[in-house]
């Protein structure tokens, strides 16, 4: 049993609704969920009894899901009613936010209505300091700071889209939707990780059919029954089994054992830059005789055979080698395919 005579020793942090302890083991530590709920910045609070046990069983279950889909995580196992054994990581003083449809501060910085899916998801970064309210920042902020270097962002960045798609299956499965949420990652020896909690208290999320609200707004806009909605969640969430492939760790091997994985970054300009190469081959198109081509846009599509313990895994190296040398982001979009062990070329 993973953390196997791990025990409690001395507080290492206190948050606004955890308690961090040390432990016998120095690689371990011990993840205590209290009944405390905040917002705005802890400007706003209360007690719920109760409260604290479902964030953690919450917390645990989604953490088994990122672990059985190939994407590593603090957590150990469960200790107690409200507790999580983990391993003991440097957190990384950024938070990613990932946001599916338009809400909360999101709704109000761009005046879009709350609830309005997003053509994409958007993912966000926020400076972990209580005493500025967590400021939204861009990568030049991240880089004038020195808070995290381009790689570290690189690899947050394509782990939390991925922790997207599991997540959004994994509650649609349950009749929920995942309108946005926080990640916070860690470093645990060289390994990034996902670290803190995966709860109603770090996400929005709502009824599919109804679009009733169950998470932390409850609270934050006093409409009361906050234990009732983060109840329901958890109870849909234990009452409805994942089957899906991403649940079941898509791409990924029992045994951890490295694998090789064809992938393709597709490369095309970005919508509004010029592309001259495709000006040139749409104009000779055209003077072969070929009049209805409206217009031609050239790419390019490279193929990539790397070795990753997961799917996950590859299409995250995939991600970050397109950001920081096959594609410019600045000009250009990218897409990743990773073809499964044995899959053929597409």
């Amino acid at each position: 049993m993973c953390g196997e005579g791990a025990t409690a020793g001395s507080i290492l942090h206190q948050g606004k609704a955890k308690t961090v302890y040390a432990t016998d083991r120095a690689d371990q530590v011990l993840i205590v969920f209290r009944d405390d709920i905040t917002a705005g910045n802890g400007q706003k609070r209360a007690e719920i009894p109760g409260k604290g046990s479902l964030t953690s069983r919450i917390s645990a279950l989604l953490f088994r899901e990122l672990e059985r889909a190939g994407v590593a995580t603090h957590f150990l196992e469960e200790r107690g009613p409200a507790g999580l054994l983990a391993r003991a990581a440097r957190i990384v003083p950024l938070e990613v936010v990932v946001r599916n449809r338009a809400a909360g501060s999101l709704s109000q910085r761009l005046g879009l209505p709350e609830g309005e899916p997003l053509p994409r998801p958007i993912v966000e970064h926020y400076y972990k300091r209580d005493d500025l309210g967590d400021p939204l920042v861009n990568r030049d902020h991240i880089r004038a700071l020195g808070l995290a270097s381009d790689d570290v962002v690189d690899r947050m960045e394509a782990i939390a889209l991925r922790v997207n798609d599991i997540l959004t299956a994994r509650l649609a499965a349950a009749r929920l939707v995942l309108v946005d949420f926080k990640l916070e990652f860690g470093l645990a020896g060289d390994a990034l990780v996902v670290a803190d909690e995966l709860s109603p208290d770090t996400m929005r999320v709502w009824d599919a059919e109804s679009g009733r609200r169950l998470d932390k707004d409850r609270f934050r806009r006093d409409w009361g029954g906050v234990l009732e909605g983060y109840e329901e969640i958890w109870q849909r969430l234990s009452e409805s089994p994942f089957t899906g492939n991403a649940a079941c760790g898509a791409g990924a091997d029992e045994t951890g054992a490295p694998r090789t994985f064809t992938t393709w970054v597709r490369i095309m300009p970005k919508e509004g830059m010029l592309d001259p190469q495709g000006k040139a081959v749409r104009d000779g198109l055209r003077a072969l005789g070929f009049t209805g081509v409206a217009d031609v846009r050239v790419g390019k599509m490279v193929q990539l055979v790397l070795t990753a313990t997961s799917e996950a895994q590859a299409r995250d190296d995939a991600r970050s080698m397109a950001k920081r040398l096959l594609a410019n982001p600045v000009i250009e979009d990218f897409s990743v395919h990773v073809a499964s062990p044995g899959e053929g070329s597409r």
